[in-house]
């Protein structure tokens, strides 16, 4: 071997490794495009600068320029934001932080409308759980607010571990806790529908559709269960869309934090584990069809529906011009044929897996969910087909009982919201089956958004409504996917030009509008004057005071009437057991030998009465409970003599007064009640 043949391969050597330090060097320099985020960040600082104004001013006083203030603020807050994810140009990194700086702007819009306490009615049930747990050390402490809620304490033991860790209160240790939720929900439906599409032009505009549905603000960022259990669970099916396109070393790890994962959504929410199973279920469903070939009687149907169009465009020139301007007639579904992913893994074992946890955690735990939820769905399903039979009418919207009416124009934004999204979701359907009709996850988020029609049949019912409501949470995963391709695909790849990409602004921004407006009553977006019944607006200091004076001068676990605010602040800071079916007596005109004896019977200890309810009418139909005299037909607040009437026996004693809240001490008159002796002798 001659010198030259020596040396040949050290210098190579020497050269790669040069090449190799400043590949390295690149690396390290590269710096991240942050594009608009920067000035974004303070246009959305502004943003929620007015809506805070509007905020502390709706407090002291009802002037006309609060509404405009906080829809500004709302519209600057979002609406930059939208123009950017809106054109092609900005990065992958750019969307995702204008994502997470939209989803921050939104949680504040939430928090800062209570910033000291909680406000909205599941809050206390899980405040009172988190305490007892806090407390005792145990879980599945009795809960009077909702007794099914401390079978699923997934949310409530992430809470006490923040609590104990950190020393901060309840209050603060659970808005930290959501914060960090909501940064997975953002990044993990991200993921999911850039996996998915291939797209973050795609995948960004998703995911604004999917913070525009009703629960996402005041909904899916309070303090309650389904705030923790549905990041993990779109966190589940980003890592099972993964898993498909990792290598066969990194699946056994893959497979193992999956099953880690739903194995701790099922103690923690009892919805999303239904919705996860109906989720598996439709993606094995696809999965099986496609292995089939029974896909191709959906092919068949839209290349005729594809015939319809164009037959439809040489019928009449204006209607030509309008489908080539969302790019439906120049383009062939072979032109969109996704490459075909020959290792997708197998849903039918994560199907059998969830479901199996999910009965076992019912039987064996949460039996009362059964109890709970039955009424709600069957319910739902049999007013549904009373109304398609013609027996009943639709349900009365934007009306509460009580005569309060939303401005007018929120209606219409509501409504036409609803006619926006189901206007645009064929057309999404349509370019998502052409586009991604080899892809089993896209495939399953094709179905799942042909169930949102279902759930606004449903909103005609009183019962449907409220599963329906529930359901949008779920259903805006693959709504937002399908109605991001339509966007993109359909009318902005044309050319995204300011007519174009103005249009899609205001789509967008009506959008958000409407799921702010469909997602809190009108009354209860701002703070503002003491109303009855109205949750927010019921929520003042002197029910936190009352709450937080009961375990001293009450101490704990007494059997207590309360009104339908005072229950929950004396359940939950009060630490009190509310008793239901007993208000009556408060309606009574008198106190005598029936009111001690249903007093004695249900074991009553105190009530506890707002005396502004003697003021003014409930706005929810009820001052104490659904089933009270005269629910849903009150026409005259309840007359003072009758809160009076507590205050003039001797038998009852007067042990708390805030100037509107009151507790009597009912123990003394419903123990002295008549025996059968006297009853005789009278």
């Amino acid at each position: 071997m001659t010198n030259s043949d020596m040396a040949q391969p050290i210098a190579s050597h020497s050269t790669r490794g040069h090449v190799e330090e400043r590949t390295r060097t690149t690396v390290r320099t590269r710096t991240f495009d942050w594009g608009w985020f920067p000035a974004l960040t303070v246009v959305c600082a502004l943003g929620i600068l007015m809506v805070v104004g509007a905020y502390t001013e709706s407090r002291f006083s009802e002037v006309d320029w609060i509404l405009p203030l906080y829809w500004g603020g709302v519209m600057l807050m979002a609406g930059p934001i939208i123009v950017r994810l809106l054109l092609p140009k900005p990065s992958r990194e750019e969307r995702i932080a204008l994502l997470l700086l939209l989803m921050t702007g939104l949680f504040l819009f939430k928090v800062l409308l209570s910033p000291n306490m909680f406000y909205l009615s599941d809050e206390f049930t899980h405040w009172r759980t988190t305490n007892e747990i806090l407390v005792t050390g145990e879980l599945f402490n009795r809960n009077p607010i909702l007794p099914t809620s401390t079978y699923y304490p997934g949310l409530q033991n992430a809470t006490t571990a923040i609590v104990s860790i950190t020393g901060l209160s309840i209050f603060h240790g659970a808005n930290l806790g959501l914060f960090f939720m909501q940064v997975i929900l953002v990044l993990s439906i991200y993921l999911l529908l850039e996996k998915v599409s291939g797209s973050p032009w795609i995948a960004s505009i998703g995911m604004f559709i999917y913070m525009a549905n009703p629960n996402y603000i005041f909904y899916g960022q309070q303090f309650g269960y389904e705030s923790l259990s549905l990041p993990v669970a779109t966190l589940v099916l980003y890592l099972v869309a993964l898993r498909s396109h990792r290598s066969k070393r990194i699946r056994p790890w893959l497979n193992t934090l999956i099953v880690f994962l739903i194995i701790s959504i099922i103690p923690t929410h009892h919805m999303t584990s239904y919705a996860l199973i109906a989720f598996f279920s439709l993606w094995t469903l696809a999965i099986i069809l496609e292995r089939t070939g029974a896909l191709r009687l959906v092919d068949s149907f839209v290349r005729m529906v594809e015939r319809i169009l164009k037959w439809l465009g040489n019928l009449h020139p204006l209607v030509a011009g309008l489908l080539n301007q969302i790019s439906l007639l120049d383009k062939t579904s072979d032109q969109y044929e996704h490459e075909k992913t020959d290792d997708i893994p197998s849903t039918g074992w994560l199907t059998i897996l969830t479901a199996a946890w999910t009965i076992f955690w019912l039987v064996t735990m949460a039996t009362l969910t059964i109890g709970y939820l039955a009424p709600v769905l069957g319910g739902a399903v049999t007013e549904l087909l009373a109304f398609i039979s013609g027996e009943t009418g639709a349900k009365e919207t934007f009306k509460s009982i009580s005569g309060f009416e939303p401005p007018p124009w929120e209606r219409y934004i509501a409504f036409g919201t609803v006619g926006l999204l189901v206007a645009v979701l064929p057309f999404g359907d349509l370019q998502a089956w052409r586009q991604y009709r080899r892809n089993i996850p896209a495939l399953t988020l094709i179905a799942a958004s042909l169930a949102y029609p279902v759930t606004l049949a449903m909103r005609l019912t009183e019962k449907g409504a409220e599963t329906a409501n529930r359901s949008s949470e779920f259903l805006f995963v693959a709504l937002g996917f399908v109605l991001a391709v339509a966007i993109v695909e359909l009318w902005l790849k044309r050319g995204p030009n300011i007519i174009r990409v103005g249009m899609a602004t205001i789509y967008l921004v009506v959008v958000l509008m409407g799921g702010i407006i469909t997602g809190q009553a009108w009354w209860a977006r701002l703070p503002g004057s003491y109303v009855v019944g109205g949750d927010t607006r019921s929520l003042q200091p002197e029910s936190i005071e009352a709450g937080f004076w009961a375990p001293e001068g009450m101490d704990y676990n007494n059997r207590v009437i309360a009104d339908s605010l005072n229950y929950k602040t004396m359940a939950s800071y009060g630490g009190q057991f509310l008793v239901r079916g007993t208000s009556w007596v408060v309606f009574s005109d008198k106190l005598g030998a029936l009111e001690a004896d249903d007093l004695w019977e249900n074991q009553i200890d105190y009530i506890v009465i707002d005396e502004r309810t003697t003021r003014f009418l409930p706005i929810n139909g009820h001052y104490f409970e659904s089933n009270e005299p005269g629910a849903d037909r009150h026409e005259e607040p309840i007359p003072v003599e009758r809160v009076r009437k507590f205050d003039q026996h001797p038998d009852i004693d007067r042990i708390f007064d805030s100037g509107n809240v009151l507790v009597f001490d009912v123990r003394d008159f419903r123990d002295n009640r008549l025996t059968d002796e006297q009853r005789e002798d009278e």
